[in-house]
């Protein structure tokens, strides 16, 4: 292969990389009542938190709001853990993660330190 065609496919591949990373940012936003709306791979973290609460708004009404939002690319994790009461539940998420495993582990810490009981990985986020 000559050297010319060779940095064509390396910057080809590095090309591909950086427009697979640039779609980094994710949010999810909730209506209070269970209903969650994630937004995932958005250009800015910005544009991610506007295009969850948009969606949450047409689905679920105006009453909604942002519960995490991350500019950073990587994996990220939906927990739902049982209140210590045994009323209820709630939810913690991780995002922007560099592997699965992490964000499963820190939003499970975060319902822990919550108090939270059996806490579950319910959703698995890639943005």
């Amino acid at each position: 292969m000559k050297p010319s065609r060779l940095l064509t496919l390396v910057l080809a591949v590095a090309a591909l990389v950086a427009i697979e990373r640039a779609g980094a940012a994710s949010a999810v936003a909730t209506d209070g009542h269970g209903h969650l709306v994630t937004s995932a791979g958005q250009v800015t973290e910005e544009l991610a938190k506007y295009d969850a609460l948009s969606t949450a708004r047409k689905k679920y009404g105006a009453n909604v709001r942002l519960i995490a939002s991350s500019g950073r690319s990587g994996y990220g994790a939906i927990v739902v853990a049982g209140r210590a009461n045994g009323q209820g539940s709630f939810t913690t998420v991780s995002l922007g993660y560099p592997n699965q495993a992490e964000a499963d582990r820190r939003a499970i810490a975060q319902s822990l330190k919550a108090g939270g009981v059996k806490p579950e990985v319910r959703w698995r986020i890639r943005g």
